[in-house]
């Protein structure tokens, strides 16, 4: 045999070696399932299309959850020690309340009642907090108009001005805006649905309220869609 074929030999052992045994391959296929979620939740959270903050913590409960119920009979004890590692992980960094997640979630009308939160307590303190954002918000409004009125501007005597004052009045804006939105049906947990969409359609009814839903809805959940648009290709 010559050098050649020694070395294609020798060459050959090495790469055996380094294949993955079956066992190895039982372990690859299951950290592919058990990352899978992380990857869909990644992909979720990165969007740019739609507001993501409100999806933090329904993503973070549901990895959780199924951790806990969709992984309890892996059989390789590597993917079983990277289930326990991720579940203690997650736990670990959410135990304590985001403010700001929660806020968002709020504002998205298919995760309103917060009900993924185990705790009342922090339940009603976020919705507290929101309350009386709303309150300075709705004092801040009132100031405003007040300022307007008092003008005597050619502007809001166009006739594209009166054109749009007419339209805005056609939907009467409700009472207390927090409570009837906090009240309402919401919606269904379905990717489909836009909470931009959803609060111009209805900004009318909510003038004030839809101020503070958009402070908190403009907020990235990662840093994905800045960090992309670094990377975009210079023209």
């Amino acid at each position: 045999m010559n050098n050649t074929n020694l070395n294609i030999c020798k060459e050959g052992e090495k790469l055996e070696e380094l294949y993955p045994t079956v066992y190895e391959w039982k372990v690859i296929k299951e950290m592919i399932k058990l990352l899978s979620p992380f990857e869909a939740a990644t992909r979720l959270l990165s969007g740019v299309k739609y507001p993501t903050i409100g999806f933090t913590y329904p993503c973070i409960c549901n990895l959780k959850d199924r951790l806990e119920t969709d992984f309890t009979s892996l059989e390789t004890m590597d993917a079983k020690h990277c289930r326990n590692a991720m579940l203690e992980d997650l736990t670990l960094r959410w135990n304590y309340p985001q403010e700001l997640c929660l806020k968002g979630s709020f504002f998205d009308p298919r995760f309103k009642s917060l009900d993924f939160i185990n705790s009342q307590e922090e339940c009603n303190n976020i919705v507290n907090q929101l309350k009386e954002e709303f309150m300075i918000f709705k004092h801040n409004e009132q100031s405003d108009i007040s300022i307007i009125s008092e003008k005597n501007t050619d502007e809001l005597r166009t006739e594209m001005a009166s054109f749009w004052k007419k339209k805005n009045t056609k939907v009467a804006p409700i009472k207390d805006e927090f409570q009837h939105y906090f009240d309402v049906a919401e919606l269904p947990a379905l990717e489909e649905y836009d909470p931009y969409l959803w609060w111009s359609t209805n900004k009318n009814q909510y003038p004030v309220l839809h101020k503070l839903a958009m402070k908190y809805l403009s907020i990235p959940a990662t840093s994905v869609p800045s960090e992309g648009f670094f990377l975009m290709p210079k023209t």
